[in-house]
């Protein structure tokens, strides 16, 4: 397989990124067809692409023929670029001037293993690089912005030394340490966000348990009453002699792996409905990791007599030049 790729010319100035598009597509419905698997579950097919394109533009079509336009697509998951592709044709259909800008999207890399050192077993570290950046001489279509090797480097420190870091925004220079201050910890009143001023440091690596970013979906169930407000009893099934749920009534939850379903139910649930109760055969379990909330850095307003100063400033000057046009 590789040596006929190997013969062919696929040069940019040969194939082009729609094409390319296609090809790839067209590999791997073929290897989902040889594994029993479905090729929609991979990418998603053109002719649903197409329908997604003329949903996105149908009511801005008449915009869309007016010169010099341009349009601005995100593609969430830009797999194979079709549908930036299928995208800047139908444009190009419309208005062959219009131009359409691959929005920038957040790169996240994952480093996932299962042969974790010691010290690395049952936590998690995130990092968040993105004040590491530097100008590029020149600009590759959008792509303004580089990493550079020292950049490279110190990331690269950041993991090794598996500890949390933070950035002082006095004197610019990173400070490592094995634990966070009180205010950005996780574990303080604050919730592992900065709620005070006095915390000039920005997080840019920060260390959790696994558990921290685990959580059960409980399934609340409310009985079901009659005319009387009595409950009703189930009279069959498993639930034969016990209250018999009302799905009009039933609610989810989530709760952190760190605390005892029953312990929530009681501090959250039953104050507001006495009657409830919890289905375990419905619990699921999820984990989400919200990466800004963890690196969330508060910042107080300007004081309000200066905002009032740079306003009066403003509305000075506009008074000014409108009374010059009335000379």
């Amino acid at each position: 397989m590789a040596e006929k790729f190997a013969n062919i010319d696929l040069h940019p100035e040969a194939v082009s990124n729609a094409q390319m598009g296609v090809v790839f597509e067209e590999l791997i419905r073929k290897f989902a067809e040889i594994s029993n698997e479905i090729a929609g579950e991979h990418f998603t097919p053109r002719e649903v692409i197409r329908l997604m394109v003329n949903l996105l533009f149908v009511e801005d079509d008449e915009a869309l023929t007016k010169p010099g336009v341009v349009r601005s697509l995100y593609d969430p998951t830009a797999g194979t670029g079709g549908m930036l592709s299928v995208a800047g044709e139908h444009l190009a259909g419309m208005n062959p001037n219009a131009r359409l800008d691959n929005t920038g999207i957040s790169t996240y890399v994952w480093i996932v293993s299962n042969r974790k050192p010691v010290h690395r077993k049952g936590k998690l570290q995130l990092i968040d690089a993105s004040s590491f950046w530097q100008k590029m001489r020149k600009s590759r279509g959008s792509k303004r912005k580089e990493l550079s090797p020292e950049h490279i480097k110190e990331i690269t420190r950041l993991f090794g030394e598996c500890r949390e870091a933070y950035l002082d925004e006095t004197g610019g220079e990173i400070s490592s340490r094995h634990i966070p201050c009180a205010v950005c910890s996780p574990n303080s009143a604050s919730g592992g966000r900065q709620t005070e001023s006095a915390c000039n440091r920005i997080p840019i690596s920060r260390i959790f348990k696994n558990e921290d970013f685990g959580y059960r979906t409980i399934t609340v169930e409310r009985p079901v009453r009659d005319e009387a407000g009595s409950i009703v009893k189930a009279t069959k099934g498993k639930l034969k002699g016990k209250p018999q749920p009302d799905a009009n009534l039933r609610d989810t939850e989530n709760v952190l792996l760190g605390e005892d379903v029953q312990t929530y139910l009681k501090r959250a649930v039953l104050p507001h409905a006495p009657d409830a109760w919890i289905d375990h055969d419905k619990t699921k379990v999820g984990y989400e990791i919200p990466f800004n909330r963890h690196f969330y850095v508060f910042k107080p307003p300007r004081d309000l007599a200066e905002i009032d100063a740079d306003l009066k400033i403003v509305t000075d000057r506009i008074l000014t030049m409108i009374g010059g046009l009335s000379k």
